[in-house]
């Protein structure tokens, strides 16, 4: 993040590092008392900072733990917890989250945890009108909760449909929670140190648990001609 405390202009250009999602490049104009923040690791932005006169500028990141402290904790076996057990063990070399509450990735999905939050917020108009389907008082055909744990509607919307190859009516009749999976899915083999130019071809097992959705009744309902694309 750059918080931009005085300048006379100019510019912030941000452009995708060559590992990162295929993100366009953007120019900001500069200008005083404005925080940018945005994403800066392998899978993000890189930036060129290009200011006019005088200026001055406060930058700061947020950093994962060092992976030489990890390696440390795990050598000398300063672990907390319970005392693992014995037996054959599997390794888990990467993990990417996405849940209620802000808990998108590892480290803000413990953070929402040992915080006590319940992740319950109220229904956003996006998902359904609570002023025409919620009833405080028990009715018939009426929801009696106007609170719900719900993802962020942009972790659900903005997916980079040509990262993965698929064209953009494909995204649109893709169900919500498939484009969460590819993206969680890829985050997680990203943080194992796989990267995508290395995955074409690459053979592993992927194992996928699904509970059901609603997004073939909401298509049946607004009578949309979909191209199913099965893959097999």
């Amino acid at each position: 993040m750059i918080f931009l405390i005085d300048n006379d202009g100019g510019e912030l250009e941000l452009f995708p590092n060559p590992t990162g999602y295929d993100y366009n490049e953007v120019t900001l104009p500069l200008s005083k008392n404005k925080l940018i923040v945005f994403r800066c690791d392998a899978l993000g932005l890189n930036y060129s900072y290009r200011p006019k006169g005088k200026h001055m500028a406060l930058q700061s990141w947020v950093l994962d733990v060092p992976s030489e402290w990890k390696d440390k904790e795990e050598a000398l076996r300063i672990l907390d917890g319970p005392e693992e057990p014995e037996g054959r063990r599997n390794n888990v070399m990467g993990v990417c989250t996405r849940y209620p509450g802000l808990g998108f990735e590892v480290q803000a999905y413990w953070n929402m945890l040992a915080a006590g939050t319940d992740t319950e917020v109220k229904i956003p108009i996006q998902r359904w009108d609570t002023d025409i389907y919620y009833r405080a008082e028990h009715t018939i055909g009426f929801s009696m909760t106007c609170h719900g744990a719900n993802l962020q509607q942009s972790e659900i919307e903005m997916f980079d449909n040509q990262f993965f190859g698929i064209d953009k009516r494909e995204a649109i009749e893709m169900a919500p929670y498939m484009r969460v999976m590819l993206e969680v899915g890829y985050e997680a083999l990203h943080n194992a140190g796989h990267r995508r130019s290395e995955l074409k071809n690459w053979k592993c097992g992927v194992f996928c648990g699904d509970s059901g959705s609603d997004w073939d009744g909401i298509h049946y309902t607004m009578g949309k001609d979909l191209d199913l694309k099965l893959a097999g």
